[in-house]
């Protein structure tokens, strides 16, 4: 089989939490694949800033990208009741041939909780027996008991679909005309019997390929291996559990990468090492090889709430080294908090690692964003990341920390910076010196004020005389 010159993979990102999984899929299809792919990433429109961020900075020679809205989706299944753990997201799944450009007649969707674990070109190689089939989608089979409500529902073999994976003939589907009323019709007719869906998208899928076996291929369930607490493992590995021949793993359920299962962990310690892989490895173009740009993920941890405009962020950097005990300090600063960490793939894992365990201690007002070292990097960039923590800020003013460690993040000092603000309407600049000495170690500065100083690469007292 001939490889294809472009593979499309299409995949679904609600919620900024979620964009680093993108990037570990990305990863685990270049550790494998050197030809060219184009992501097509359906996001909110917060995601869709981070995933701009990322792959601007990240800049692969072989991977093409674009984004949509998420919003569009949603408009479409609104009316459509789910029990899903996803919601009706899935149900995107029904229409790509709509929501894609129409020179994209092929596409791959794949969930972002999944990993590659072999070249992704012998996935796309199905789409040959797809077409000697006159198939137009292909799934492999749900690796989960079909009971209660799920037993009713119309499926082939004693097995349901799961659309973890599913390969899609977007040609076909607009050739056909009417595929809009047909799995709408069947939506209806599923939810007149048992109500709102219990696996969204997958039940109609099961039931359309039940009705239409002419256009639906099974694809061997080594391309869509689940894992979770009430997965049948033996059904696709055996009881010997040969994990060698899974080709795609896939975590289903919401423990995802925490549960204690043998199969869970061994395809979870594979994760964690791509995971910690340098992304700098992949394929980087050689207008690169000088560069100063800096891989920058925004939201590695998001703030569970918007802030008021009239609210002041601190906004501050460290390396990774510091970075734990930092975010403890940094607790005790009732208003947003935007912190910037620099370091490796491997540090920012285990970052992660500690936010996800320690994340009912955390304050609900801070963010954080992790950025890479650039090419050339040879010494701790100070202007960059002060522009990442002041650009995120969603307030109208920060307090911008040269010495984190000496500065007073009270509530007290809080209180005080705060009526201070409320003084004056116009832009101005306030200095806060330590207690030893006259050195300055932070500023309380209108945003617009405090971008221009870091784009002219101004200190804080320089700031005050020049602007």
């Amino acid at each position: 089989l001939q490889t294809s010159r472009v593979i499309h993979i299409a995949t679904l990102n609600e919620g900024v939490s979620r964009c680093g999984q993108i990037e570990i899929l990305i990863k685990s299809i270049l550790l494998f694949h050197k030809g060219v792919i184009h992501m097509h990433i359906f996001a909110d429109r917060r995601s869709r800033e981070m995933l701009s961020v990322m792959f601007s900075t990240w800049q692969l020679e072989n991977v093409r990208w674009s984004l949509y809205e998420m919003e569009s989706v949603h408009d479409g299944v609104r009316w459509l009741p789910s029990m899903h753990h996803s919601g009706t997201i899935g149900v995107f799944k029904f229409f790509p041939d709509d929501l894609l450009p129409r020179f994209v007649e092929k596409i791959i969707l794949i969930d972002s909780d999944t990993i590659l674990l072999d070249d992704i070109q012998s996935l796309h190689d199905h789409f040959v027996p797809m077409d000697e089939q006159g198939a137009f989608w292909a799934t492999s089979e749900d690796q989960y008991r079909r009971d209660g409500y799920r037993e009713i529902y119309p499926h082939k073999d004693n097995q349901g679909e799961n659309n973890g994976i599913l390969l899609m003939d977007l040609k076909k589907m607009r050739e056909i005309g009417d595929w809009n009323r047909i799995w709408k019709n069947e939506t209806f007719s599923l939810y007149q019997k048992v109500g709102p869906l219990v696996a969204s998208d997958q039940d109609v899928f099961t039931s359309l390929a039940f009705w239409f076996p002419q256009w639906h291929y099974r694809l061997p369930c080594v391309y869509n291996f689940q894992m979770g607490d009430w997965a049948i493992q033996s059904q696709c590995v055996g009881e010997f559990r040969d994990f060698s021949v899974v080709k795609i793993a896939h975590w289903t359920e919401g423990k995802k990468w925490d549960g204690t299962l043998a199969n869970v962990k061994f395809f979870t310690q594979i994760y964690r090492c791509i995971q910690k892989i340098d992304g700098g490895i992949f394929g980087i173009h050689k207008s690169r090889e000088n560069s100063t740009l800096r891989r920058t993920l925004h939201y590695i941890k998001d703030a569970e709430k918007t802030p008021q405009l009239s609210d002041l962020t601190l906004a501050t950097h460290a390396h990774f080294n510091q970075s734990f005990p930092l975010i403890d300090h940094l607790s005790q600063w009732p208003g947003p908090v935007a912190l910037a960490v620099y370091g490796s793939d491997e540090q920012r894992m285990l970052l992660t690692n500690f936010l996800h365990a320690n994340a009912k201690l955390m304050s609900g007002q801070l963010a954080i964003h992790f950025v890479h070292p650039a090419v050339d990097d040879s010494k701790y960039p100070v202007s960059y990341l002060s522009k990442i923590v002041v650009d995120s800020a969603r307030t109208d003013s920060v307090l911008l920390a040269y010495d984190i460690d000496e500065l007073d993040v009270s509530e007290n000092i809080y209180l005080k910076l705060t009526n201070h603000l409320n003084k004056y309407e116009n832009d101005f600049i306030s200095l806060i010196r330590s207690r030893k000495g006259a050195e300055v170690i932070g500023a309380v500065i209108k945003k617009p004020l405090a971008q221009l100083m870091i784009t002219k690469d101004l200190s804080a007292e320089e700031a005050v005389h020049t602007l």
